[in-house]
């Protein structure tokens, strides 16, 4: 079993492997098969360690990372220290951090008695929105750590863990931090579990008496609330394999480390597509959407498909949403927040979906903290929570996926398969590339054949799928915020006369009363754009805030259009020109969106010819180049994205279209039909 993203077995121990004969077909699971798979899951807590005395920016650095597999003593102390503790804990009153769960796991290894007031301040007034997934997991991981800080003798830590489970309490701290949840007594009670949980791990003495009360309902925090005796049975079992750890789950054997490869391309023939289906816990509080799910694979397909550095091979694999998304448990059920090997079972052995997505995982082949992926190495489940930046989603569902297939991790940090998420590893080798085209055959893959294996090439004018701004700027095309030079006074975007004197008005020099600054505020004698001499001598000036875009996005936005970004917006309509006959020789005069253009055509050509020729002139024009107006060709039709404003075919051989049949008014198609009845009524009487 790993804590979180999974692999295999370290160098020199056995492989495990399953028998042909546990291979049933997907939901027809037996317990052989789940207990095979928990073997393959795998945990490594192989991290680049950094000083002890850490510098506040290293530290925040630090709680950026995702550590998938769970934070450990040993993360805490090589990543950030007891010297770091101070950082941590201005972090995690910080409204703006994002990663106030990570703050929470290090201080859990990490704390003292000024970690336990800071934890208590966040449960009292937690400084964010909880129902953003890392705030939801900063909360629902204080009280397991102030069970950690008190294992370490902080008698403050045990004791605020006994004030929120006392008869008839309520919750205490725990329950105004609920209040800000959307459910707030379900929060509370989520709240009073992970207390539980909290006391086993403080192992002090009076701990296991007050799980006992909870467990017998002698003592009930709170009368009318969920019923706590399974939650404290659990936690009596947690604190029996802590007391004893010969009894508790053996965890990982380790897993073997993959090495990075110097190929770089991808050899296979076919393009694969991997179909995924998904389902949030009924009780999820920011559950997994089809629209997000469509942008995380969008992400990871560029991640998989793009070669970012010299052995990353451009991978011809994609992720793609299968279905709608569905729910699984029932409200109430516990089972969106793992805490044991029982849970862990129930969850992955729900057969709707391949992924489930849960709100915190405690326990992954065995106990863990803060872990945010599960998953079965050549296997058929993921267990996934929420994360709300992209990128780090999109590697995190790749990761998971990718054990599923068969891979381990990766040693390299630049690598989707390195043990640790932190946004930029970007990569797969060629074996990793590989396996992802020969998925194990317990991966039960839903797989289809897409076409021939093509990567993007980025320098051939197209934003192709997999391509974007960021990795393909010469083809897709970005922009937003103030461009000096263009003539604009962009104020909305902080441009100014100081800034960029060569859109906004300005003088700053001479007379203190002649002396004004247009823009944005800056220089003297500010002014706004509503200042006549900000519009004046040709000056333009706007406080209207323009809007980024980045081609490949999948987002059409700001100066996206049809036409400069069809990856994101869309095909733009087209109009079609198709040539007849063979040329004589002359011209053909053409007006395409306002550019009049002409070719000359030569005895000979042939209609597909002289489309091509239309096709040429059109590409080659600059003017309608920085229109992104283009024009192609299918035989003798010509197609272009602009619009063809007038057109004259001055060559007696061509015709623009089939040649007309001349049309018959009312009166002469009357007549026609009269001639032919008459005449078939002579050649009756002939026959007669």
């Amino acid at each position: 079993m790993m804590n979180s993203w999974n692999g295999g077995t370290a160098s020199g121990d056995v492989q495990h492997t399953m028998p042909s004969s546990l291979s049933p077909p997907r939901g027809i699971r037996t317990l052989g098969r789940v207990l095979a798979q928990i073997l393959l899951i795998v945990a490594l807590f192989a991290m680049a360690p950094v000083p002890a005395s850490a510098s506040d920016e290293a530290v925040r650095e630090a709680a950026l990372r995702d550590y998938i597999h769970g934070m450990t003593t040993e993360i805490a102390q090589a990543e950030v220290g007891p010297a770091g503790v101070p950082a941590l804990i201005e972090l995690l009153a910080d409204p703006e951090f994002p990663r106030r769960d990570n703050v929470v796991a290090f201080l859990t290894y990490l704390g003292g008695p000024r970690a336990t007031q800071a934890l208590l301040a966040l449960l009292r007034d937690p400084p964010a929105s909880v129902s953003i997934p890392e705030e939801d997991r900063a909360l629902l991981l204080a009280p397991q750590a102030l069970g950690h800080i008190a294992s370490r003798g902080h008698v403050a830590a045990f004791q605020a863990l006994l004030t929120m489970t006392a008869d008839g309490g309520g919750g205490g701290v725990l329950a105004q931090a609920a209040v800000r949840g959307s459910r707030p007594e379900a929060l509370r009670d989520d709240l009073l579990e992970m207390a539980l949980r909290g006391l086993a791990y403080s192992r002090q003495e009076g701990a296991r008496a007050r799980i006992t009360e909870i467990a017998d309902g002698a003592v009930t925090p709170v009368p009318r609330g969920r019923a706590l005796e399974r939650a404290a049975e659990q936690a009596l079992e947690l604190l029996q394999s802590l007391e004893r750890p010969e009894d508790a789950p053996a965890g990982p054997p380790g897993e073997p480390i993959a090495s990075a490869s110097s190929a770089v391309s991808d050899t296979a023939p076919t393009a694969h597509e991997h179909n995924l289906d998904y389902v949030n816990h009924v009780d999820h509080n920011d559950p997994m959407t089809n629209t997000r799910l469509d942008q995380v694979f969008a992400a990871a397909n560029v991640l998989i498909g793009v070669s970012d550095f010299a052995a990353d091979v451009a991978c011809c694999n994609k992720l793609a949403r299968k279905g709608t998304g569905g729910t699984f448990g029932t409200p109430g059920d516990g089972l969106d927040i793992i805490d044991d090997l029982n849970e862990q079972i129930a969850v992955q052995l729900v057969d709707t979906a391949r992924a489930k997505v849960v709100r915190i995982i405690n326990f992954c082949g065995a106990p863990g903290t803060n872990i945010i992926g599960c998953s079965g190495v050549s296997g058929n489940f993921m267990m996934l929570v929420r994360k709300t930046t992209l990128t780090t989603e999109a590697i995190l569902w790749t990761h998971e996926y990718g054990h599923n297939t068969g891979l381990n991790h990766n040693a390299g940090s630049q690598y989707i398969m390195y043990a640790s998420n932190t946004g930029s590893n970007n990569g797969l080798n060629a074996a990793e590339c590989d396996k992802l085209h020969n998925p194990h055959m317990f991966t039960e893959a839903d797989m289809t054949d897409i076409g021939p294996c093509e990567p993007p090439i980025c320098g051939n004018a197209a934003c192709e799928p997999l391509e974007n701004c960021n990795n393909c700027g010469s083809d897709c095309i970005s922009g937003g915020g103030a461009t000096c030079g263009n003539l604009i006074c962009e104020a909305g975007d902080g441009e100014d006369c100081v800034s960029c004197a060569m859109d906004c008005n300005g003088k700053q020099t001479g007379s203190t009363g002649s002396r004004f600054c247009c823009g944005d505020g800056g220089g003297q004698y500010p002014v706004p754009c509503t200042d006549t001499r900000c519009s004046t001598m040709g000056y333009q000036c706007t406080t209207v805030p323009s809007t980024p875009y980045c081609c490949g996005d999948l987002a059409c936005e700001g100066a996206e259009t049809q036409l400069s970004c069809t990856i994101d917006c869309g095909a733009p309509p087209t109009e079609n020109w198709t040539f007849y006959g063979s040329a004589e020789g002359g011209t053909v005069d053409f007006t395409i969106s306002g550019v009049m253009l002409q070719i000359v055509t030569t005895p000979g050509m042939t209609a597909a010819q002289v489309a091509a020729a239309v096709a040429a002139v059109i590409n080659g024009d600059a003017t309608l180049s920085s229109l992104y107006i283009s024009a192609w060709t299918n035989g003798p039709t010509m197609t272009t994205t602009g619009t063809i404003d007038a057109y004259a075919v001055n060559d007696p051989g061509l015709n623009h279209s089939l040649p007309e049949i001349p049309a018959l008014s009312l009166g002469g198609l009357t007549l026609s039909l009269l001639v032919l009845v008459m005449g078939l009524a002579l050649r009756r009487r002939k026959r007669a």
